[in-house]
């Protein structure tokens, strides 16, 4: 079998069984032979499951309008009102967090949760205004966080163990 006749088949086998009773294994597939890369660890089961919900159900009913399609991709390609989004970066803090009219991005719990760098270096979440990432984590969470981790602009400690 070539390899596209086996993602055809695969793509088939996926798409037979409704999303909300698959595996997060089968999910996770399925994101990636729908959008071509693997999902964010990070991402919930739940936001899999209406990713794929939507991906099909656009392509049941012959999907967007290319009007609104090149209207998504220019809103993506530049941001909200013209700033700058970062979703779960590696980059260094200093770079991207102190930059103002960036938007920092998390889903917690099933909810999307979005920070503004604002031009004095404090950041405004839910219409408040903080002096620090951590801050915010802590009230998202409801426990001490590193927002800068909470946030994905630092990558999480070694899960290696010492040999």
């Amino acid at each position: 079998m070539t390899l596209v006749a086996n993602i055809k088949a695969r793509k088939t086998k996926l798409a037979l069984e409704p999303p909300n009773s698959q595996t997060t294994e089968m999910l996770r597939e399925e994101w990636q032979l729908i959008f071509g890369n693997q999902p964010n660890k990070r991402i919930s089961r739940e936001l899999l499951i209406r990713a794929i919900a939507y991906d099909r159900q656009s392509r049941a009913h012959s999907g967007l309008k290319p009007r609104i399609a090149r209207e998504l991709r220019r809103i993506a390609g530049e941001g909200v009102r013209g700033t700058k989004t970062i979703q779960g970066s590696s980059a260094s803090v200093s770079a991207v967090a102190g930059v103002p009219g960036t938007r920092l991005v998390r889903e917690w719990r099933g909810r999307m949760h979005q920070v503004l760098v604002r031009e004095d270096g404090s950041y405004q979440w839910n219409g408040e205004q903080y002096s620090s990432l951590s801050k915010i984590a802590q009230v998202i969470t409801g426990t001490r966080w590193s927002g800068p981790r909470f946030f994905g602009l630092k990558d999480p400690p070694s899960t290696r163990r010492s040999q």
